[in-house]
């Protein structure tokens, strides 16, 4: 007995930018158009795709708005570089005004990072063992300055997240830099953690893991270290809901 198809409601066609849009994205993800390749003119576009020069505006302004293209006035638009600022921004406005932000933050941080540092620890190659311990040389001699501090924090996750070889872990990573700041920055200038030397240890000894290819105790010192990150942050909590309470 034959099949038989029956809609309840009609099939919905799809705008003609969406056609274009389509189009252009899967040259751009088969690697026909490449970051810096100039694209054809909105008329010879409008002419290949039998539509009219706004059709082709409107999705060249979808591929803009995701950094996929960058239109450039007088001159062709061209591909542009996948760049993580789009859903950096998209993180940003969705925790914005979130009742518990800096949580959220740690808790997809410790997602991440917990399948990056295994992984690492299997991948990471020789030279990023070095580029690892040049970090961590140079972050103990900085436990006094927290901007310094901060700032190689945030490098040697990132690093760590590129020794994983998962395209996507430092992209996010990446994506997420700005809010990772702001969580480590935070106890800094509360001075709830007044003993960053304890701080610098925790990665110190997570480093050694990593670079002696050990995944389970990466694992388990990522988790360690995502634990002291989260009282850390109570303690900030508490201690702000305290003085508010003086005041």
């Amino acid at each position: 007995m034959p099949l038989k198809f029956v809609s309840a409601t009609p099939a919905i066609r799809p705008r003609l930018s969406e056609v274009v849009l389509d189009h252009l994205t899967e040259k751009i993800l088969a690697g026909t158009l490449r970051p810096g390749d100039e694209l054809p003119s909105e008329t010879e576009l409008a002419n290949a795709f039998q539509v009219s020069k706004p059709t082709v505006r409107d999705a060249l302004r979808h591929l803009s708005a995701l950094g996929l293209v960058e239109i450039r006035q007088g001159r062709p638009s061209t591909i542009g570089q996948v760049s993580p600022t789009t859903l950096s921004q998209l993180f940003r406005f969705t925790v914005s005004g979130a009742p518990h932000k800096l949580q959220d933050i740690i808790a997809v941080r410790r997602a991440i990072e917990c399948l990056a540092a295994p992984a690492a620890a299997r991948n990471i190659t020789d030279a990023e063992v070095d580029e690892l311990r040049a970090l961590l040389e140079q972050w103990s001699r900085s436990t006094s300055d927290y901007e310094q501090c901060m700032a190689l924090d945030v490098s040697f996750h990132r690093l760590i997240a590129t020794a994983s070889r998962n395209v996507l872990l430092p992209f996010l990573m990446d994506a997420l830099r700005g809010l990772m700041e702001e969580v480590i920055r935070a106890p800094f200038k509360q001075k709830v953690n007044p003993h960053p030397d304890k701080t610098y240890q925790r990665h110190l000894a997570l480093g050694n893991a990593i670079a002696q290819r050990n995944p389970e105790l990466a694992l388990s010192l990522m988790e360690e270290h995502f634990d002291a990150s989260s009282m850390n942050l109570a303690a900030r909590t508490q201690d702000s809901g305290t003085r508010a309470t003086k005041k």
